[in-house]
């Protein structure tokens, strides 16, 4: 597929013992996808696992080099590279990514990830601008969709973050979803993480994290799934 600029790839998620836990696809299926479709999508929040990218070399020169000023500098890349090129996706897990306690309880600051997030967006419509402005021409719209992607993301890391007792992290979570109310993101989610920070709220999601956890432990065998062909 010569189109293709990248190709990125499913993964198998492990526990810190390395036991497969589940397994994370940005699609379904095989495929190769237009460039500035990805582009959009990509804007809201990419699913990119970046060990497994394979990029062509020509793509990376005219991409290139990744923006040490960020600490998402992959984020940024994938919005270049599909501006440049479509992006291939393999639906077959070919690595495996380790998730524990610490990648939940560790040094996140929620307020520097929407920082990021947003200067990075902001930067990719100044990018788009310069190669299809037509892409970006509706900017509310595109600003309320990644409002809403990523105000799904803030929700979920605040409720993990719950369940681990990591309280002072869940509460810069409901901050920032708070923030996010400028831009366009549903009272839902600051609401309900705010209601869920109370000792009862605390309670319930505790014990489901635990028997998340005690069900994880007993899926000991994962099946076979063969990727379509593109």
């Amino acid at each position: 597929h010569p189109s293709a600029g990248m190709v990125h790839c499913a993964i198998y998620e492990t526990d810190e013992a390395g036991t497969r836990q589940r397994t994370e696809r940005a699609y379904a299926t095989t495929r190769l996808l237009p460039g500035k479709q990805e582009f959009i999508r990509f804007l809201q929040g990419h699913n990119v696992v970046c060990s497994s990218v394979m990029g062509r070399r020509s793509t990376y020169l005219a991409a290139g080099p990744f923006e040490g000023r960020h600490i998402c500098a992959d984020f940024l890349m994938w919005l270049k590279f599909a501006l440049l090129a479509d992006v291939a996706y393999l639906a077959e897990p070919l690595l495996e990514r380790r998730v524990h306690d610490a990648s939940v309880t560790g040094s996140l600051n929620p307020q520097w990830w929407y920082d990021e997030f947003m200067s990075i967006f902001d930067e990719g419509i100044a990018l788009a601008q310069q190669v299809d402005p037509a892409l970006v021409a509706n900017r509310a719209a595109l600003v309320q969709a990644a409002a809403q992607a990523q105000g799904s993301r803030f929700y979920i890391a605040a409720l993990s973050a719950i369940a681990h007792g990591a309280y002072p992290l869940a509460q810069g979570y409901v901050s920032v979803l708070r923030q996010m109310r400028g831009i366009g993101l549903s009272a839902f989610y600051p609401v309900s993480a705010t209601l869920l920070l109370n000792p009862v709220g605390r309670v319930v999601l505790s014990l489901v994290s635990r028997v998340r956890r005690a069900r994880a432990r007993r899926m000991v065998e994962w099946p076979t799934e063969t990727a379509a062909s593109a």
